[in-house]
């Protein structure tokens, strides 16, 4: 998993990652009593603008899904900053994919869960 720098210059955040199953739903951005944290207070050093820096393989835990499953996750920084991230079309719309995984957009939300839908963001990819 990667996470992109809005700013022009390397940098170092935190980072928690959440999963929940199922689909991502609107209420879902409310309401964090549907999420399980994975991984916890997690540092990066996060790369110039548009330069994926990866988030460490050991630093969460795995994702593991069954062929026709599906599974949200919010990837947040923790520590005040702001993450990149690509204007999207239209929130479910497929971002990116493969034989094996879609990967749909999705809503751009500050953390944790804080505010109502008018802090929210869509789409993002």
């Amino acid at each position: 998993m990667h996470v992109n720098n809005h700013l022009n210059f390397a940098t170092a955040a935190t980072f928690n990652v959440y999963k929940k199953s199922g689909a991502l739903l609107l209420s879902d951005t409310t309401d964090s009593s549907q999420w399980t944290m994975i991984g916890n207070a997690i540092d990066v050093t996060l790369l110039t603008r548009n330069v994926p820096s990866p988030l460490p393989e050991d630093a969460f835990t795995a994702i593991r899904m069954d062929a026709g499953t599906t599974a949200s996750l919010y990837v947040t920084r923790t520590d005040g900053g702001f993450i990149g991230y690509h204007n999207g079309d239209a929130v479910g719309n497929v971002a990116a994919e493969d034989n094996d995984i879609e990967i749909l957009e999705g809503y751009g939300k500050k953390f944790p869960f804080r505010g109502g839908f008018g802090n929210l963001s869509f789409p993002r990819v």
